[in-house]
């Protein structure tokens, strides 16, 4: 019995180790297990975050370089006048056309010496010539250079932003461009209809011309030294443009009201405003189904003249620079077209103003093709002012003024290389003082219906003037010149610049 009793209790003993190394062993393994789980978690996690905080470095350039594209647009706003220029002394502070020899901010792309299929190195693959993936175009394009001789670490290539404004310290951003300036050839039977025929990169040739710029920007974030962490690109091709989608003004003169000089007004002419060689000053309204009165009395009891460029100007030719060649250009009442005085019994009247019985009521809608409601179409491709002061001769392209009062202040605005366009929205367009203008002056009631026009003081415009509200009072002398070629060059620049549909893309082929 005592040796039965021995054996069951050593195997009770066996079985209780048994049980405690299954249960250490047990515990070993769900540790272990429990081990992996965190260290797999543990790396997803990291992952996730390396994964995220990539993404965000992504975003950040990406963002970045969208920052430089939009600030080169802007840029290219404020310098539309010089992109394509050829001329010498473009302002008061005496800067040069980008095309001037000697002074060029755009070399030739044909004239790049590197094999764009063979290059390698990292300074060559991000010549931005590669940028323009077409060969055609590439031959006749042009690059941005400039190699600013007051910055030793100035990177001739990238287009001269203040970035520093918009990115952190970590951040960087280097917008490159490069130019087509576009052959349009608008003859239906040539190119299948279509406008644009190529680039021209003829000297000589350029001037006032419409381009595209194809921005190159480059994003970068993350930045210690010379690397960066994270990069984006993006390629944007921009061209200027006019917002005047009606046709050019074909009189000196547009008005929907009544003319009612106080002092004197001396017309020049369209000379073929009326068709080829009949002469027009004057297109009014005598349209009795527009709100406003017609202007019927355009002509009674007012001292004013009409003549030719001719008379006007006293030579038997038309200026290259459309300055008075002599001490005082006037019209000659001697050799008038037509004109008005009250104290004169026989006036010669009407020959060259027409009274519109079929006037647009909507000088707005006319000249921009959208109704007036819509002028903040308009109003958002321009430079908007508040009031007139700062035009001066350095002023070009398209203007919007909002405001109570548009006041010239005797000054000269524009000049005949770089005309303006001004929209006055103001509730008081005041014409004083001496003031020379080039260009077209469009004066509207889109933002105030009880807008309204004065003048006083001795003015001369050359270009047009189109009043598309009430005329309140006019005294002082207006001498308004048609400048055909002062009108086109203004519509031309358009003083706006806009992405190309379907232009844009997030990573250039050509490009790295």
């Amino acid at each position: 019995m005592s040796i039965f009793h021995s054996s069951s209790t050593q195997f009770k003993r066996f079985r209780g180790r048994e049980a405690g190394g299954m249960t250490i062993f047990t515990g070993v393994m769900i540790l272990m297990l429990m081990t992996l789980f965190i260290f797999y978690a543990s790396r997803v996690g990291i992952l996730e975050q390396r994964v995220s905080a990539n993404d965000m470095r992504q975003k950040i350039a990406f963002h970045a370089a969208e920052a430089g594209i939009s600030h080169a647009k802007e840029y290219f706003v404020g310098i539309n006048r010089f992109v394509v220029s050829e001329k010498a002394d473009l302002n008061s502070n005496g800067d040069d056309g980008w095309m001037l020899a000697g002074s060029e901010r755009w070399l030739k792309c044909s004239e790049y010496t590197a094999d764009f299929d063979t290059e390698t190195s990292a300074t060559e693959v991000a010549h931005p010539c590669r940028g323009e993936s077409s060969t055609t175009r590439r031959a006749n394009s042009f690059f941005y250079y400039w190699d600013d001789p007051d910055d030793a670490n100035d990177d001739p290539y990238e287009l001269k932003l203040d970035t520093e404004s918009f990115l952190s310290a970590s951040e960087r951003v280097n917008v490159r461009a490069v130019l087509c300036v576009l052959e349009l050839d608008f003859d239906p039977t040539t190119n299948g209809g279509v406008p644009f025929s190529g680039c021209n990169d003829t000297a000589g040739t350029l001037n006032g011309e419409q381009f595209m710029v194809t921005f190159l920007s480059r994003g970068e974030t993350d930045c210690i030294g010379a690397e960066c962490k994270a990069e984006a690109l993006i390629a944007v091709p921009i061209s200027n443009f006019s917002s005047l989608n009606g046709p050019p003004p074909s009189v000196p003169l547009s008005t929907k009201t009544t003319f009612p000089p106080g002092g004197t007004a001396e017309i020049v002419t369209n000379p073929n405003g009326g068709g080829v060689g009949v002469p027009l000053s004057v297109w009014a309204s005598n349209n009795s189904t527009c709100p406003t009165d017609p202007t019927e009395a355009l002509s009674s009891g007012v001292a004013w003249t009409t003549c030719e460029r001719h008379e006007y100007f006293g030579v038997d030719y038309l200026p290259d620079d459309l300055e008075c060649p002599t001490a005082n250009c006037s019209c000659s009442r001697s050799e008038a077209i037509s004109y008005t005085d009250p104290s004169d019994p026989d006036p010669t009247l009407g020959q060259d103003m027409f009274w519109d019985s079929d006037f647009p009521c909507s000088l707005f809608e006319y000249y921009f093709g959208i109704p007036t409601s819509q002028y903040q179409v308009i109003k958002q491709s321009a430079q908007i002012v508040s009031d007139c002061d700062a035009f001066d001769i350095d002023s070009n392209g398209l203007y919007w003024v909002s405001g109570s009062t548009c006041n010239f202040g005797g000054k000269q605005v524009g000049t005949p290389d770089h005309p303006v366009i001004i929209i006055s929205a103001a509730t008081t367009t005041w014409l004083n003082g001496n003031t020379e203008v080039w260009g077209v002056l469009f004066i509207t009631d889109a933002e105030d219906a009880d807008a309204e026009l004065n003048s006083a003081g001795s003015n001369v415009f050359y270009g047009a003037i189109i009043v598309d509200v009430e005329i309140n009072k006019w005294s002082g002398n207006l001498k308004l010149v048609y400048a055909e070629s002062i009108i086109e060059r203004a519509r031309d620049g358009g003083g706006s610049v806009g992405e190309l549909m379907g232009g844009w893309t997030d990573f250039p082929k050509d490009w790295r």
